[in-house]
């Protein structure tokens, strides 16, 4: 994620970027996953997460001595997104995010991309588990992924049901709820986002809801 923020800031590669991607090729797995030790879900506390945000930050900061060295651990870590089984909305969006990463072509992502679509609850919303009440960090990310891994414009029918979702459910502050599922190991600073102890989730569900939203807009560039 550091190196994530640092490429949008328009940070160019050095010694500190090269530092961070040779941290991440001693972290892969042989069987070309990458994984974390944390148990936060939805965001941080399984193998997909872990994975798409390396496979990221690799494709942004290459290491051009060491090429054909990470082609192959790219292509090992395709293989393994190809074939592991995700269960959440969370490892379902990162599944797919990470395959457009790896390279992986538009047919070998369309099943991921199908399989994503169908999981949308009739109301436009996505639930981070079945039979659990859906959320705008389901939803936003599932949306981001769909339509930048997999491709899905933003006038497509499941699109607007989600963006529908979304401003139905925004709050009067401009913050959107989600309810935490992790075991509070931090304090929480009630001042600087609503929500209350669902804070650091909210705040991640209204940044996946507002890059959806953001989608929508024209492009004024």
């Amino acid at each position: 994620y550091t190196l994530m923020g640092m490429a949008a800031a328009g940070y160019r590669a050095d010694a500190l970027t090269d530092a961070h991607i040779h941290y991440l090729s001693l972290n892969q797995a042989l069987d070309g996953a990458f994984r974390n030790t944390s148990y936060r879900p939805p965001s941080e506390y399984g193998a997909f997460t872990t994975t798409a945000v390396a496979l990221r930050a690799i494709k942004l900061y290459p290491l051009p001595g060491r090429r054909e060295e990470f082609e192959e651990r790219v292509n090992r870590a395709k293989r393994w997104l190809l074939s592991a089984k995700p269960f959440s909305i969370e490892e379902r969006s990162m599944q797919l995010i990470a395959l457009a990463d790896a390279g992986a072509s538009t047919s070998e992502r369309a099943p991921f991309v199908k399989a994503l679509k169908s999981a949308q609850n009739q109301d436009g919303s996505w639930s981070q588990l079945a039979g659990v009440r859906s959320d705008a960090y389901a939803t936003g990310q599932a949306l981001y992924a769909l339509h930048i891994a997999g491709s899905i414009p933003t006038k497509d029918p499941v699109y607007q049901k989600g963006v529908e979702w979304l401003l139905r459910n925004q709050l009067a502050d401009g913050s959107w709820f989600a309810p935490s599922r992790a075991i509070p190991v931090q304090p929480h600073t009630f001042e600087s986002f609503p929500n209350g102890w669902h804070q650091f989730i909210s705040e991640a569900a209204s940044s996946w809801a507002t890059m959806a939203l953001l989608f929508t807009l024209p492009d004024k560039r």
